[in-house]
């Protein structure tokens, strides 16, 4: 009987916590659904009286249309390029390298980001902020850093090329260390441009 009546607890704890999941789920969509935008095809032109005002009435499905799509892709394709690189380049993750997991988790978290960002759904940027804001600076940080790579290694290339001489061991190792990382990190610098301008966007519009 103790076994039994233990059971039965254990399957209303069990009914109860599905009842949640689904009513949260239930929820969601309908907020989904509620905060899409309901164009009405039959719009009264006297509230449209520039061409700006027709913009800002189809903002969404323009900002879908020639933002969204487009910057879907680049996101897609530098996460893939970042997967493929060190599988088949760098023999998975260099046999577990600490950096190069890191910085993959650091693009599937910024492309996670940004997808959502560029699409502007609505729920998502609502409940999302403290993300946003870490992704926001992490991603600022990011470029700022990856600008810097950018700049040394033109410096490096160009002085080499006044020299004239051979270059040193330190000077090829200097030079491939930033050459590797621009190559690797290129479109997550990208990804985090999207997310900055489109952060910086919102605020405006």
């Amino acid at each position: 009987m103790r076994h039994e009546s233990e059971l039965e607890r254990i399957k209303e704890q069990i009914s109860k916590i599905d009842k949640t999941l689904e009513d949260d789920v239930t929820e969601e969509i309908k907020e989904f659904n509620e905060d899409l935008p309901n164009y009405d095809i039959f719009w009264d032109d006297n509230q449209l009286n520039s061409l700006w005002d027709y913009v800002m009435y189809f903002r969404w499905a323009i900002n879908f249309l020639l933002v969204g799509i487009p910057m879907s892709q680049v996101i897609i394709w530098g996460y893939l390029w970042n997967v493929w690189f060190n599988i088949h380049l760098n023999n998975f993750w260099a046999h577990g390298n600490l950096y190069l997991m890191v910085m993959s988790l650091f693009v599937i978290m910024q492309s996670w980001n940004a997808m959502f960002l560029v699409f502007e759904i609505p729920a998502y940027l609502r409940w999302t902020k403290p993300f946003r804001s870490l992704s926001l600076e992490w991603g600022s940080i990011f470029n700022i850093i990856y600008l810097g790579f950018v700049f040394r290694y033109r410096q490096t290339v160009n002085a080499a090329q006044k020299k004239g001489d051979a270059a040193t061991g330190i000077e090829i190792f200097e030079n491939l260390f930033y050459l590797y990382n621009l190559v690797l990190h290129g479109p997550l610098f990208f990804v985090n441009l999207a997310i900055i301008s489109k952060e910086l966007s919102l605020e405006k519009w």
